[in-house]
């Protein structure tokens, strides 16, 4: 039975996922029993599995969410043996590096992604392209009979739909259609339609068929997606078909080419004698192909047609050897934004600007995968793709499906030409694809690196983030040896990106480099204010990645920002601040009560508090959200960590100030580490995150308790704060006891004993019960379980308790 705390969250999830689906994902729990739940699949676009239906479970433990669920995926796939537990960092055979803040799509999301991987691990299976392209087309045929099993009853098998032990063994689709009755009615009428044998799963002859088919085109009819070689089979791309023109220039890729194998070949060698016969082949395999050239949204034009196409192509353009979206003029992100958007910054010298694109657009596809021709080639013939077809798949596939929603999680769905900018732009240049794809291979390293903990040996051990860091570095090399191109936009969005991949890895060294050389850069394109630069989203992506670097390194950020502050607008203000009554008004309150702090850093937790209550206003209330209101915050969110950096150097110098007190140096720290928790999130295994939690780890011991002599219990509630919020930011990592051990100490000795001391303490400061309580209660909870005090720490709590300031009552 699931416990308060697992009905609760999974409750929340389901509604959740209701108003914002995940592409090719359906999913929802049993009605009998919460803790199961059933999920649908739908193979994505460009796979082997393109179309199939994957029926799965997901079956949660009763304390979730501080433990996984056993993952099975009923469904043949010819990737994972069919209802068998899969060993994943998200399932129940790693409970210790599951992350409690990972929901069920976030779960899904992840077993979509390695299930287009070739990875192997235990329930997995390696299976050929083509057998997973039929069993694909088997998918709905077999979720709705059992595999054929509905027939008869299997011998030994009570058909139920209570649990999920028969599926394997054959319940005759019983659970299937018990979960998905809809579903299971399209597959039944799906089947009539395509003429499948609900038995044996295979194609019955067509009655109205004009001529009998022969054994061969019988044999034809077994391969349901036409994947094997033979007669008749299609290709994308590769070959050009021979009737074509020998010296015929090559069509552009946003043209549709179809090429047929052995179309041509006497087929008399083949033993296929029967003109009818062979004739009754080709309209099989034509009505096949057509009829997936129409799904696809292909149209087939004739020779006439194609010959006039090409000779106008070569009037306008002397060369169309070139991505369909790729921009006329090799332009990066920067310029394109500007030039498509027009919403650039405003032309006085102080503006702010009005969009806030952090190096790379946020893609909001419905569709979360590429267009076929990124999978092979993304360039046209680069060099090196062809070693990396899988390599490059599998990565933007990650980018698209949990880079960025992991990092931009606030980010809205109501458009679609962002994804158009990011094709236009790092899409069009080796050296910013190569970037991108390193960023993507290092996320994906860190957060596998999290189940081990041995994050050390992720730069070396990671053969994708090496491979695809080295190519990006030869690119921008080349682009330095070439003076047109050193200064270029194309330069940039590479070095951004090969900075951010390092600061997600944790190469602080390279960091400081890769800074240098933006730098540099930076200077002989005129500086930071130069109108090349303002003028573009240029700004954005070196204003950013600059200051996560500081905060990775904790130092001053190298750039300044070219606007000034502005204060919130009070329409939106009225938007997203609570009702007088609310008793969220308690809010950041905490922050003002302490005599420890400064006029600046209040003034800028000012601007945070109002960063949470937006926060808090999208995720609960998303209707009164306007679209420009998340550029608004995002500069925001830059300006504060901006100044949070920045506030303790005085004027223009590069130390900071000596005399900073240990309770506002704890709170700086801790206020930066929070900013990397929501807007533009930092994992807590990534490098930016494990040396934020170095910095605030170091800022808190250096504040020691005796510091809090004399002074009420309330006071504690700013570092209690502090606490909470490097255990949440040092999940998986070491550093996760050194802050839960401080935390059992505080609490022994201001007396605090039940979570609900804790929590109405904490509303002070920033922290909301409805988000926040489910990760800082079980922190709470490991602070309370079983903590022991050694003999030193002791005697320091008797001296505290000693002065009579202090009591545990």
């Amino acid at each position: 039975m699931a416990t308060k705390a697992a009905f609760k969250r999974l409750t929340r999830e389901y509604q959740n996922i209701q108003k914002d689906p995940t592409p090719f994902i359906v999913t929802h729990p049993s009605e009998t029993n919460i803790l199961e739940w059933h999920y649908i699949l739908t193979g994505p676009p460009g796979t082997p599995y393109e179309n199939g239906q994957y029926w799965g479970t997901l079956i949660f433990p009763p304390e979730y969410p501080f433990a996984p669920p056993a993952i099975r995926m009923h469904t043949p796939s010819g990737r994972f043996q069919p209802s068998t537990r899969l060993c994943l960092s998200i399932s129940d055979f790693h409970p210790k590096s599951f992350n409690p803040a990972w929901e069920v799509s976030t779960i899904l999301i992840g077993l979509l992604s390695f299930m287009t991987s070739e990875e192997m691990t235990t329930g997995s299976v390696s299976g050929s392209e083509s057998e997973r392209r039929v069993l694909a087309a088997r998918s709905r045929w077999w979720n709705s009979t059992g595999g054929g099993s509905h027939i008869s009853a299997t011998a030994g098998v009570t058909r139920t739909s209570k649990g999920i032990n028969n599926v394997k063994a054959g319940d005759g689709g019983l659970k299937f259609r018990t979960e998905w009755p809809e579903l299971d009615h399209e597959n039944w009428a799906w089947m009539k339609e395509h003429r499948i044998d609900s038995t044996t799963g295979q194609i019955l002859p067509d009655p109205d068929a004009p001529t009998k088919c022969s054994p061969e085109t019988s044999a034809l009819r077994r391969r349901p997606n036409g994947s094997a070689p033979g007669i008749g089979s299609v290709v994308d791309g590769g070959h050009v078909a021979r009737e074509a023109e020998p010296k015929a220039k090559p069509a552009p890729l946003d043209r549709p080419s179809f090429t047929f194998i052995d179309h041509d070949d006497d087929l008399t060698s083949k033993r296929i004698k029967d003109v009818n016969a062979r004739k009754a082949i080709r309209s099989h395999v034509m009505r096949d192909v057509r009829r997936r050239e129409r799904l696809a949204g292909l149209k087939r034009t004739s020779r006439q047609d194609r010959q006039s196409g090409s000779s106008k192509a070569t009037i306008d353009d002397p060369d169309e050897r070139r991505l369909v979206l790729r921009a006329s003029s090799q332009s990066s992100a920067s310029s394109i934004l500007d030039a498509d958007s027009g919403d650039g910054f405003t032309s006085i010298y102080r503006g702010r600007p009005v969009r806030w694109c952090a190096g790379y657009p946020v893609p909001l596809h419905s569709n979360p995968n590429p267009p076929t021709s990124w999978f092979l080639d993304p360039f046209f013939t680069l060099p090196g793709t062809s070693e990396l077809p899988s390599m490059v798949a599998h990565l933007v596939y990650y980018w698209k499906t949990i880079f960025v929603p992991m990092t931009f999680p606030n980010t809205s769905k109501d458009s679609n030409k962002e994804m158009e900018l990011m094709v236009r732009s790092s899409f069009s240049d080796p050296g910013s694809f190569f970037g991108l794809m390193s960023m993507c291979a290092a996320h994906r390293a860190v957060l596998a690196s999290q189940r081990s903990g041995n994050w050390d040996s992720v730069l070396t051990a990671d053969p994708e983030y090496c491979m695809m860091r080295a190519k990006s570095i030869q690119e921008m090399s080349a682009k330095v040896r070439d003076p047109s191109r050193r200064l270029s936009n194309e330069a940039f969005d590479t070095i951004i990106n090969l900075l951010t991949g390092s600061l997600i890895i944790g190469e602080f060294s390279e960091v400081h480099t890769h800074l240098t050389g933006l730098k540099s850069m930076v200077d002989l394109r005129g500086g930071i204010t130069d109108e090349s630069i303002r003028s573009s989203s240029m700004l954005s992506a070196i204003i950013t990645t600059d200051i996560k670097a500081a905060s990775g390194l904790m130092t001053k950020p190298v750039f300044p920002l070219t606007w000034d502050a502005q204060p919130i607008p009070s329409e939106i203000q009225q938007r997203i601040r609570p009702l007088a009554s609310s008793p969220l008004n308690r809010l950041g309150t905490g922050f003002s009560a302490n005599t420890f702090l400064s006029p600046p850093l209040l003034s800028i937790i000012s601007v945070l508090r109002d960063m949470v209550f937006f926060s808090i206003t999208y995720q609960t209330n998303p209707t009164v959200v306007k679209p420009g209101d998340q550029d608004f915050f995002r500069i925001l969110n830059c300006e504060a960590e901006h100044q949070l950096l920045s506030y303790i150097y005085a004027g223009g110098s590069s130390n900071p100030e000596p005399n900073l007190h240990p309770i506002e140096a704890v709170t700086r720290v801790a206020s930066i580490c929070y900013l990397n928790h929501f807007l533009i999130v930092s994992p807590s295994s990534s490098g930016l995150g494990r040396a934020l939690t170095k910095h605030l780890k170091t800022a808190l011991d250096g504040c020691k308790l005796s510091l809090f002599v004399g002074l009420p219990t309330q006071t504690f509630g700013l570092y209690v704060w502090a606490l909470f919020v490097g255990a949440q930011g040092a999940l998986g990592q070491p550093e996760r006891q050194w802050f839960v051990e401080r935390l059992a100490r505080v609490a022994m000795i201001c007396g605090w004993q039940s979570w609900e001391q804790i929590s109405k303490l904490m509303t002070g400061f920033f922290f909301v019960v409805a988000l926040d309580s489910l990760n800082w209660r079980s922190v709470w909870d490991e602070a309370t379980t079983g903590f022991v005090i050694s003999e030193s720490e002791e005697l320091e709590l008797s001296s505290l308790l000693g002065t009579g300031t202090l009591s545990l009552t």
